[in-house]
């Protein structure tokens, strides 16, 4: 009997992007931390929630993941299955929680793009991100961590990881659009959708914590990624993760750019292709 071929992998389209306005450049560019007045926050699609009442929790179960600065709990929101990072409040500053609040609703501008995990809200007491629930969990842990044969056999396919990669290069290209910079890309940051899709994750807080760091003691702010590695302290080493970072940022007060995120890609690149971790 003649094996039936598996049929292709569906590859990504290359998706339009979501257009920066004006007024989110110049939120990016001008924002000044000691201001006041939030009149120059565009209008955003990101919703705030009430923790106990909107969203149903059991924080009994098994966490997705923990990091260094919050817990991530699968729930349930307006009838959708949610990832809800809730961070440790005591870590935060008055003027920190302000700057989440800011950077949350200027993220909630992207919208809603394929290969981003999206922003749906957040919650200020206490303070959570409500993000769309993606299953399959982090690209790292299916490429060195995962069991089953079947994702196994996927995530040796060179097919599969093309489509992976050209789904993050679309993913950062939407985020360097709109003038936002990851800082911490790694495959601890890419999740993977039940085809094999890549979503981005974690940009939002990263460019939270490191434009808060940067006016409070010169540091970018990192944190665990849930799957073994080291948490790192609030005024922890300037940058994200070290083996993905670009040199200059390791040897400088140099902050986190398009071209350095363009590094972190190399790295990641070269780690799903050969399925070795870079050097620590």
């Amino acid at each position: 009997m003649q094996q039936q071929r598996e049929m292709p992998v569906e590859m990504v389209s290359q998706p339009e992007p979501v257009h920066a306005t004006a007024n989110l450049r110049q939120a990016f560019a001008n924002v000044d931390d000691d201001a006041a007045d939030d009149s120059f926050m565009p209008k955003s699609s990101v919703t705030q929630l009430d923790f106990d009442n909107d969203l149903d929790i059991d924080q009994d179960a098994e966490p997705l993941g923990h990091g260094g600065f919050g817990t991530v709990f699968k729930g349930k929101w307006d009838a959708k299955v949610v990832a809800i990072k809730k961070l440790h409040a005591a870590k935060l500053t008055k003027k920190e929680r302000k700057m989440f609040i800011r950077e949350t609703l200027i993220l909630g501008m992207l919208g809603a793009h394929p290969n981003i995990v999206q922003l749906y809200g957040y919650t200020l007491n206490p303070v959570s991100l409500v993000m769309e629930y993606v299953p399959k969990g982090s690209l790292s842990y299916l490429l060195h961590y995962c069991e089953d044969p079947h994702t196994e056999a996927k995530m040796t396919d060179g097919r599969v990881k093309l489509n992976i990669l050209l789904g993050i290069a679309y993913g950062m290209a939407q985020l360097h659009e709109c003038n936002v910079t990851h800082g911490d890309l790694k495959p601890q940051n890419v999740l993977i959708t039940d085809d094999f899709h890549a979503k981005i994750a974690d940009f939002g807080l990263a460019t939270f914590r490191a434009k808060a760091a940067s006016t409070t003691s010169s540091h970018m702010l990192g944190g665990s990624n849930g799957d073994g590695e080291e948490d790192v302290d609030f005024e922890g080493i300037a940058g994200g993760t070290a083996a993905y970072m670009a040199p200059e940022l390791l040897s400088s007060s140099m902050i986190a750019n398009e071209k350095t995120d363009v590094y972190s890609f190399g790295v990641l690149m070269n780690e799903v292709l050969h399925e070795e971790e870079p050097y620590q």
